[in-house]
């Protein structure tokens, strides 16, 4: 799911994992808010998860919920909904 910014012509948001570094990057453009289905992808919870928004790295802590769902501030950072 993806949601575009007011005022936006449009907007995009792609994914990719990498299962080695076990690193989930995501690209978004135009974007407010997106979710992810945390299932469908090979995620080793054993090992830090190194979270990539729009060039900017962080860690993923498990979460019991299936899906993610980020939200972008008026300050653009990208903040995790519980």
């Amino acid at each position: 799911m993806v949601r575009v910014r007011d005022g936006a012509a449009g907007g995009w948001a792609t994914a990719e994992f990498d299962p080695v570094r076990n690193k989930l990057t995501i690209q978004t453009q135009g974007v407010r808010i997106f979710r992810i289905d945390k299932d469908r992808i090979g995620i080793d919870w054993s090992r830090p998860v190194v979270l990539r928004i729009d060039g900017y790295n962080s860690q993923l802590l498990p979460r019991d919920s299936a899906t993610l769902t980020f939200t972008v501030t008026p300050t653009g950072d990208w903040t995790l909904n519980d």
